[in-house]
């Protein structure tokens, strides 16, 4: 099996996408959340399930992020804004991580 260090089409930090999203793929994230107290990395792995053998194509990486406190699903992008304001009035900063895939419904 070849495995070998690959570097990513873009580098944001803490975000790093290997590969675009391509139709008709199927794609699965795993979550492993820390604590946040820079001990340990939560971390969301996007996994290409429809190659062989499976394919990495976009991970997050964090020691500092604290757990999720919110969690929000459907809606349109007018729904985000007032959470994330009521989120961060009552708990302080915020974080986002939006998926928004239209196209993996064409």
């Amino acid at each position: 099996m070849n495995m070998k260090a690959v570097s990513p089409l873009a580098d944001m930090g803490n975000v790093k996408v290997y590969e675009e999203p391509k139709k008709n793929h199927d794609y699965i994230m795993t979550v492993d959340v820390a604590k946040g107290r820079g001990q340990d990395y939560s971390t969301f792995n996007i996994i290409d399930i429809s190659t062989n053998p499976f394919k990495q194509v976009a991970c997050y990486r964090n020691n500092m992020i604290s757990p999720v406190k919110m969690l929000s699903f459907g809606g349109d992008h007018s729904v985000s804004y007032p959470l994330l304001k009521a989120h961060a009035k009552k708990y302080g900063p915020v974080a986002l991580v939006q998926f928004d895939a239209p196209w993996l419904f064409c």
